[in-house]
């Protein structure tokens, strides 16, 4: 983890780093391995990290608008690079730059993270006030997710970053 808070995607073995942010899984993973360990001095060690990699998901580098709501970097990141969307090396695929959308898989994620660090703060019995900022960033991803549904098709649709609408 950098100083920023940002964890590296694929670091290598020989400590070269890749140029992009780890898929926001971490806070779900330490709350998964808790439960099956009942392990609290590893949540006590790894809160306030988990709380900077959250966090670092909100800087003007990965929300560009700064709406609250962050956009993948590259198509690597979200594990699925033939997504035929943002493929730029098919003949049948659309090319469309992946910063330019907002990912409901991506929001999903982070607002799945915030609802683990909360968890994770009260079981150490950590003080409400520390996690608020986390659950009211909780809500804007929510709603935003919630602006994704499309309820004629029965699905969560990319929306444009800039403006918001699915086209």
């Amino acid at each position: 983890q950098d100083e920023d808070g940002e964890v590296d995607n694929k670091p290598g073995l020989a400590a070269q780093r890749g140029i992009l942010i780890a898929a926001p899984l971490l806070a779900s993973l330490a709350w998964k391995y808790y439960q099956a360990t009942q392990d609290e001095a590893f949540l006590t060690d790894v809160i306030p990290k988990l709380v900077k990699f959250f966090w670092s998901w909100f800087s003007s580098t990965h929300d560009r608008n700064r709406d609250g709501a962050p956009e993948w970097g590259h198509i690597l990141q979200t594990g699925f690079d033939d997504n035929p969307i943002f493929d730029v090396w098919n003949p049948w695929s659309q090319g469309l730059d992946i910063s330019l959308v907002h990912s409901p898989s991506l929001e999903a994620m982070l607002y799945h993270e915030a609802r683990s660090i909360v968890k994770i703060a009260k079981k150490l019995g950590k003080p409400e006030e520390e996690t608020m900022l986390v659950q009211s960033q909780a809500e804007i991803l929510k709603t935003s997710l919630m602006a994704s549904w499309n309820a004629n098709q029965s699905f969560y649709s990319y929306r444009d970053r800039d403006t918001g609408l699915v086209s």
